[in-house]
């Protein structure tokens, strides 16, 4: 009889390995298929993240055209040709990334709506670049003006 319990407790152990097995091995099919995907947990509080992003961008824009008006209006310089250069390449910066920042936000909000990857293309670099350049401008021709 002893022998009989015996098989019939290996036999139990072996099936709850197997079923512990199939668990893990489910679980495991689950993670890969949702790898794939975006985490997110509440769509509205990503939508939410993107437009203030998109309001961020557009700040940055704002503060740049106004600081290049104010700039060709407050800075002092003897030229004309001079004031242009220090107000117009921020202006012009600053309408380029309100420009991009609608069709980013346009992009991001088409991928999140079609479950999609969002894009990884994207200005902030560039426009990264632009400005240090647009700040080195300026500094020199304060400079240059101030000699």
């Amino acid at each position: 009889m002893r022998a009989g319990d015996d098989r019939r407790r290996v036999e139990l152990e072996a099936a709850e390995r197997l079923g512990g097995l199939q668990e893990r091995l489910r679980i495991r099919a689950l993670a890969r298929q949702r790898a794939g995907q975006p985490l997110v947990a509440d769509r509205e509080a990503a939508h939410g993240g993107g437009r203030r992003t998109y309001l961020a961008w557009n700040r940055t824009g704002l503060a740049l055209v106004g600081g290049g008006l104010a700039a060709g209006q407050l800075l002092d310089f003897d030229s004309r040709v001079v004031r242009l250069l220090a107000s117009l390449p921020a202006v012009l910066l600053g309408a380029a990334i309100i420009a991009l920042s609608y069709r980013r936000w346009e992009a991001n909000e088409r991928a999140m709506r079609r479950n999609e990857p969002l894009p990884r293309y994207g200005p902030p670099r560039e426009f990264a670049i632009a400005a240090t350049l647009l700040a080195f401008v300026i500094a020199v021709l304060v400079v240059v003006e101030a000699f």
